[in-house]
């Protein structure tokens, strides 16, 4: 496998080499194995990966700002993860959705996201990431506070880091923060959902057959499948909470009152979520150079928290096909995709 470079291209040329990424989506994916198959299938003795094109979701490669490769690639790998879990998650929500309607529950009232101005399609938009960015740069420009304000509200701690020398730097890392936590409102209307179908199919059972039937099912599913993560629905894991327990962990680690970023990058590895166990989808240990331990801890939460996205989303997934039967009752069509082909764009510079 061709491991991409640390290096500055300003002096020497930038070749580019077009690749399709295939990906079988079927048992789910993971952040290393994105990264892995994208650079071992771009391999050559004759070129050194600097970095990926990604069209589909907007993702360039930095070129002439490249300084860390590595971080950049993974930086978009965390991008295209985001997109599958988003392709994932989207016919789930629809037929949750459908289910209720059908049933005549009324949900409209779960479709908004209370901040930003958004609702709950908009976080299946492939452009969102940059109208996020565009948001965040006017607070960024015009006012901090509501910014700050904002974050909090998300549960997202700040600041790790400022790039002084370049504030867009900051201001993208921000955008990827919101972005990943209105996920959380996601999850509240989903919970929320799933008890008002359980109402509803109760109401439907009993006009229909004068004894649970359909509910009876949907029940034994949610305990079966749901049960242990129900309470996130009404409690999602924010990146606070994540920064908190990891801050706990390094503390009780080195025996000290205070700790530095340093010292929290060097207890990652160690660290677990009850129930869910290692929250990080990458390779461990993560070996970072902690030349800039702020962005290196900053990037683990974002990738924590996308891992657990991703983990509720993969056991949706299986809840979804286990209700098949209630669907195919309720003339509701389900079906997930197995595989995709992204075209990409490597980024590389020819070898002396």
């Amino acid at each position: 496998m061709t491991e991409a470079a640390t290096t500055s291209v300003s002096n020497v040329k930038v070749i580019s080499i077009p690749s399709t990424f295939t990906i079988d989506i079927t048992e789910g994916f993971n952040m290393q194995s994105i990264y892995e198959s994208i650079l071992s299938q771009n391999s050559s003795s004759t070129y050194t990966i600097l970095g990926i094109d990604i069209p589909l979701i907007g993702i360039e490669c930095l070129e002439y700002k490249t300084v860390d490769p590595t971080f950049d690639i993974k930086e978009a790998v965390l991008r295209l993860y985001e997109y599958l879990m988003k392709i994932t998650i989207k016919p789930i929500w629809e037929i949750l959705e459908k289910l209720a309607k059908v049933l005549g529950a009324a949900i409209d009232d779960l479709l908004t996201i209370p901040v930003l101005g958004l609702k709950i399609v908009d976080l299946f938009r492939d452009d969102l990431p940059e109208a996020i960015y565009k948001i965040v740069k006017s607070l960024w420009e015009t006012g901090k506070d509501t910014l700050i304000e904002l974050l909090k509200t998300l549960g997202i701690p700040w600041p790790f880091f400022e790039q002084t020398d370049d504030p867009d730097l900051s201001i993208r890392k921000i955008a990827k923060d919101i972005a990943l936590s209105l996920w959380q409102y996601l999850w509240k209307a989903i919970g929320k959902i799933l008890t008002i179908i359980k109402t509803a199919l109760l109401a439907f059972d009993i006009s229909k057959y004068g004894f649970p039937t359909w509910s009876k099912i949907w029940d034994e599913v949610v305990d079966a499948v749901l049960g242990s993560i129900l309470k996130f629905f009404t409690f999602p894991l924010t990146m606070e909470e994540l920064y908190k327990a990891i801050i706990d962990l390094a503390k009780e680690t080195f025996n000290l009152p205070f700790v530095t970023f340093e010292e929290l990058m060097k207890i990652v590895d160690k660290f677990e979520l009850p129930f869910f166990g290692k929250p990080l989808d990458w390779k461990l240990p993560l070996n970072f150079k902690l030349e800039f331990p702020e962005k290196d801890f900053s990037k683990v939460l974002s990738d924590m928290l996308a891992w657990f996205n991703n983990f509720i989303t993969s056991i949706l997934k299986k809840f979804i096909e286990a209700i098949g039967a209630i669907l195919n009752f309720f003339g509701i069509p389900f079906k997930f995709l197995t595989e995709i082909k992204i075209p990409i764009v490597v980024c590389a510079v020819e070898n002396q």
